[in-house]
């Protein structure tokens, strides 16, 4: 590992992570990253590999990178990947701003006070006179902070109602308090989510690993599967809250998870023969670079254009009255409301012991089909071990349902026919033969894709506008 490759390696997570929010949002362009394999990064490899690299070579063969130095500098911006497009970036901000705004346009949030349920360490503090508008002026709302923000931190946040006789307890201050509104997540809860939330990523690494399937946008969430097997009345209000709006921050779109990248990356590494300690702990450096880099671009051009603006329905919550900002609140008024009607909200997630094994209602549905679920992929795992010719992999039931799958259906059942016929009329030799043209393909898929985003860039950069028309080459 040398200090050249690791120093364009933390570049080019810099470049990923400042870029892709102004490419996706401002030029409204093909998603920078958008899946396992972005564009950006093999594009550009591709770009480099026939162009950049030959004229270094011919220029000065030191100047030239090795292999070795290509796989690290690839590892380390694909770690990088994770931060800046749909695993973090696009919807970082505005999930920590926007329900202060939504809050007031709401009435059912009103009515339940479900924004006050939230931690204070998990939505913005923001001043009272704060309004969505104050977006497009950051400094200017910085500026008010400032003088109210020891105030704001040192306040009592607006509890939940207290959850018997339908009304709520006041202190001195005028501030709301309520029995479960300071509680915070049960231990055996937070253990199974996160048990949950690793199992998601150990199995999306998987099946990118094991299957080549790039584009994974499973609709599964440990917060939902606890829920459902649960009950809203087992857990509570407040923790639902919490598990819903961390898996809204973290897991909410896992085609650009942070463990696939990474082990892609080491990966790479692994086959050049190149120390893997090293280059995880640089591949931690990358992450953290892009994130400090991400946060300042968002910002900035939030600022610049307007956040919701600058961002699509799923983001800001704009669509049909749904998004990421929204989904969370919206569950657990919805949670509330029904615990009211059934008088249960004054005990819900307070029991313990075998009162709470008692208060455990399981969603029937959810029930079943987690079961069937589980079987069926059994079931095709032991058939597969057991049959050599069986021809369907357990893998199927995990993305069958996925939007990705949907999208790329075609593309994989034509590649599933081109390697079929060539086996069958040409044998292992045929389909060695083969591999160079399917590479082409991959590669002239990546160009294409990579190409239009620099001519965007390039009109972007001197007229100072959008390109006239988007060019979408892989799906949102």
């Amino acid at each position: 590992m040398t200090a050249r490759a690791v120093l364009l390696g933390l570049a080019g997570a810099a470049a990923v992570c400042g870029l892709t929010y102004v490419n996706d949002y401002v030029l409204r362009q093909t998603f920078l990253v958008g899946n396992f394999m972005p564009i950006s990064v093999f594009g550009g490899l591709i770009i480099f590999l026939l162009v950049v690299n030959p004229l270094l070579f011919r220029w000065s063969r030191r100047l030239a990178l090795k292999g070795k130095e290509i796989a690290v500098i690839v590892a380390l911006t694909l770690a990088a990947c994770y931060v800046p497009g749909r695993g973090l970036g696009h919807y970082f901000t505005t999930f920590l701003m926007l329900p202060r705004h939504y809050v007031r346009v709401e009435p059912g949030w009103k009515e339940e006070r479900v924004v006050d349920m939230a931690p204070r360490r998990m939505l913005a503090g923001v001043a009272p006179e704060f309004r969505v508008e104050h977006m497009l002026d950051l400094p200017g709302l910085c500026s008010k902070l400032a003088g109210e923000g020891a105030r704001c931190t040192r306040s009592e946040p607006q509890d939940m109602a207290a959850p018997s006789g339908g009304g709520a307890r006041r202190r001195p201050g005028g501030r709301a308090d309520a029995a479960c509104g300071r509680g915070g997540m049960a231990l055996y809860l937070a253990v199974l989510y996160t048990f949950g939330a690793l199992i998601l990523f150990l199995v999306l690494s998987r099946i990118v690993a094991e299957t080549g399937v790039f584009f994974v946008n499973v609709p599964f969430s440990p917060c939902i599967v606890l829920w459902g097997l649960l009950g809203a009345k087992a857990i509570g209000p407040r923790a639902c809250l919490m598990i819903f709006m961390v898996s809204s921050l973290l897991l909410i779109d896992p085609r650009e998870a942070l463990m696939p990248f990474v082990a892609t990356g080491l990966k790479l590494v692994d086959i050049s023969k190149v120390k893997l300690g090293r280059t995880a702990g640089w591949a931690g450096a990358a992450v953290a670079l892009g994130l400090a880099v991400a946060l300042a671009v968002t910002l900035y051009v939030q600022h610049d254009y307007g956040a919701m603006t600058v961002s699509d329905g799923w983001t800001a919550g704009r669509a049909n009255r749904r998004g990421i900002p929204r989904n969370p609140f919206d569950a657990v008024v919805g949670i509330k409301q029904r615990l009211a009607a059934q008088g249960e909200l004054g005990i819900a997630g307070k029991q313990s012991g075998s009162a709470w094994l008692g208060s455990v209602s399981p969603n029937v549905p959810c029930l079943v089909g987690f079961g069937v679920a589980v079987g069926l992929v059994l079931l095709f795992t032991v058939c597969r071990l057991r049959f050599p010719r069986w021809p369907f992999h357990p893998v199927m039931f995990l993305v069958l349902s996925a939007w990705s799958s949907q999208m790329l259906a075609a593309s994989f059942l034509l590649g599933w026919l081109a390697k079929t016929l060539t086996l069958r009329f040409g044998g292992a030799r045929g389909a060695e033969k083969l591999k160079p043209l399917m590479f082409g393909l991959i590669a002239g898929d990546m160009l294409g894709g990579v190409i239009p985003m620099i001519i965007g860039a390039v009109h972007f950069a001197i007229t100072k506008e959008s390109p006239p028309g988007s060019f979408m080459v892989m799906p949102w």
